[in-house]
Parts: C-alpha cells; sequence; structure tokens
C-alpha cells in the first residue's frame, strides 16, 4: 500500500484529534480485514437493544 495514501489518513485536525485514544490507534494494525472485523465489532445493532427493552420493561434507551 502506497505509504503516502496511509499518511493522509492518519494525520489529525481539530475536529479528528485522538485525544486520550492516541496510543490505542498507534497499535492498530495497517491490515485492512483486521480493522473491518474490529470495525463490525463494536457496532451494537438497533434489533439488539429492543430485545434487550423488551426483556426488562423497566430499562430505557438511555440505561442501556
Amino acid at each position: 500500500m502506497d505509504n503516502k495514501i496511509l499518511d493522509f489518513y492518519k494525520q489529525t485536525s481539530l475536529y479528528t484529534d485522538l485525544g486520550l485514544y492516541k496510543d490505542f490507534m498507534s497499535n492498530l494494525t495497517d491490515n485492512i480485514n483486521e480493522l473491518c472485523v474490529l470495525q463490525r465489532k463494536q457496532i451494537i445493532h438497533p434489533v439488539a437493544l429492543i430485545i434487550q427493552i423488551s426483556e426488562n420493561k423497566k430499562n430505557v434507551f438511555g440505561e442501556i
């Protein structure tokens, strides 16, 4: 992969500053397949929220 492209996307700005997550990001792999798997594991599907709420009627979206 072209290092110019990687360097461009690794840059931060006022709106993309990583703050406390800078160390975490620097340790991520450059392998796009591994990054995609990691990203998919971070998503909570809305159906999962509905199932959890229906099981416990006391919960509201803010408490999950």
